[in-house]
């Protein structure tokens, strides 16, 4: 009974970690996409505050 279920188990186990490689690509390029987002943020609002000052 042992044998029958652990291809089962092995292939569920494989196809997690493919899932969890795929959600941790997604992460990735979400983060990177954030961090773009934040750069541009910071560099208009510095650029309003020297405005501001002059």
């Amino acid at each position: 009974m042992r044998d029958a279920s652990e291809p089962w188990i092995e292939k569920w186990m494989g196809e997690e970690k493919d899932e969890r490689l795929r959600d941790e690509d997604v992460n990735r390029e979400d983060n990177g996409r954030r961090g773009e987002e934040l750069r541009a943020l910071i560099q208009v609002m510095k650029r309003n505050c020297s405005k501001m000052r002059s």
